[in-house]
């Protein structure tokens, strides 16, 4: 009975790898932020089989340094819908002299799903370089490279009995996306990232 209660926890961590590298997108740039600048954020990621809506806010504690929380609805198709949360902050390296302006990133997520007695749990963490460059008045072009780190536990009861198994990945992530400044408040951003599958990412900015 163990044993295959074992077999259907890890069957059901296996069918589940769009949600093992869900993350809100970057869409900001690494230039020297302001302190005390406020930004607001909301937009949809798109996968194959995979949908998230979220929002995000964002508060520069000093000039260059900024912290953000986020949170959302996370919409697989093989698992019914959950709460996303996310918090993390990025730097803004000094001017190295270089053509492209620089920023460390990281944030730490997570998010749970309930489907048939069985309870799923993923926590993340992406954390690398951003770099971006203005490419217009109102464009700027930005990417960002790292690591996406995931934990993905299951729990459940079966025939009386509780049982859970985890499993933890590192995958590379990469990101490539713009934004577009429709005057000096509002932006509207796209991003295609890669962590094992393609995503698509949309959504606009408002900065206070």
């Amino acid at each position: 009975m163990l044993h295959k209660m074992s077999i259907t926890m890890l069957a059901l961590i296996l069918a589940t790898p769009a949600l093992a590298i869900v993350s809100q997108p970057i869409a900001e740039d690494a230039s020297v932020t302001p302190a005390g600048t406020i930004r607001m954020s909301g937009g949809v990621t798109l996968e194959s089989d995979f949908q998230m809506y979220g929002v995000r806010g964002s508060y520069t504690l000093i000039d260059g340094l900024t912290a953000f929380l986020g949170a959302g609805i996370a919409d697989p198709d093989f698992w019914g819908t959950g709460p996303y949360i996310q918090a993390g902050g990025s730097y803004a390296l000094p001017n190295l002299d270089l053509p492209v302006d620089l920023a460390l990133r990281g944030g730490l997520g997570f998010t749970t799903f309930s489907r048939g007695g069985a309870d799923l749990d993923i926590t993340s963490f992406n954390g690398g370089l951003l770099a971006s460059a203005p490419v217009h008045d109102m464009v700027t072009l930005y990417g960002f490279g790292g690591l996406s780190i995931v934990r993905t536990e299951v729990s459940g009861s079966f025939a009386g009995f509780r049982s859970s198994t985890s499993d933890t990945d590192t995958e590379p992530a990469i990101a490539v996306g713009g934004m577009f400044d429709l005057d000096q408040n509002i932006s509207f951003y796209g991003e295609l990232a890669h962590i094992d599958e393609l995503f698509i990412s949309v959504g606009a900015r408002y900065t206070f």
